[in-house]
């Protein structure tokens, strides 16, 4: 487990500053319970809630779809970041999210036995939630929770999958979030090819 607090400081995490300050107070790790109540006001704007993740627990993405929880791990570096990332950007990662389920109910449907190999077009959606990096006009962030696990722990020559947004959009959690939201509702994809790697200096500045 990583020592608390995590390492959360640099451009990767610039965008998470807010959920960061939520939990940079806590003395030690915390419960899951404590987790939802520090990010609680951007979880609920994904109407989602953190729930403990145990064997009765539905499928990650169907549970979400279904229930509005999402299955976390007390302790869990790599559940933290994926909860810091609902909080930051909750309708893009609800909307994903959604996609995700999509693809698990026809695997289910089909009587596919899981894990097992996802579809291309899965796989790429799965990708940009764990690994992903948004651009536009340049600039990027890290949207994709593994990637913010690995920098806390010290791993930075890691590759991203990218996903473009069109246009210009001010660097702000809000707005950034709702614009992904609509590509992703869109249908919008992943960059094809393998991924990139990170340029921490052509990461975007974000406003306070």
């Amino acid at each position: 487990m990583l020592a608390w607090p995590p390492a959360w400081s640099g451009p990767r995490f610039a965008a998470y500053a807010p959920a960061i300050a939520g939990l940079a107070a806590l003395p030690r790790w915390p419960t899951v319970a404590e987790l939802d109540r520090a990010l609680g006001d951007g979880l609920r704007a994904a109407a989602v809630r953190l729930v403990e993740q145990d064997a009765a627990t539905a499928p990650y993405e169907l549970a979400i779809a279904d229930a509005g929880c999402v299955p976390t791990r007390a302790g869990n570096a790599h559940d933290l970041w994926n909860a810091i990332v609902w909080a930051t950007f909750p309708r893009a990662k609800r909307t994903l999210t959604a996609r995700l389920a999509g693809f698990q109910r026809a695997r289910y449907a089909a009587g596919a036995k899981l894990p097992g190999a996802r579809a291309p077009a899965h796989d790429r959606l799965a990708l940009l939630d764990e690994g992903g990096l948004v651009a536009v006009g340049g600039r990027g962030v890290v949207f994709g929770h593994a990637i913010l696990e690995h920098a806390a722990r010290g791993a930075v020559a890691v590759r991203a999958a990218v996903l473009r947004l069109p246009g210009e959009v001010d660097w702000r959690a809000d707005r950034v979030d709702a614009a992904l939201a609509a590509a992703l509702d869109a249908g919008a994809a992943v960059d094809p090819g393998p991924g990139v790697a990170i340029d921490d200096a052509a990461l975007a500045p974000w406003d306070e």
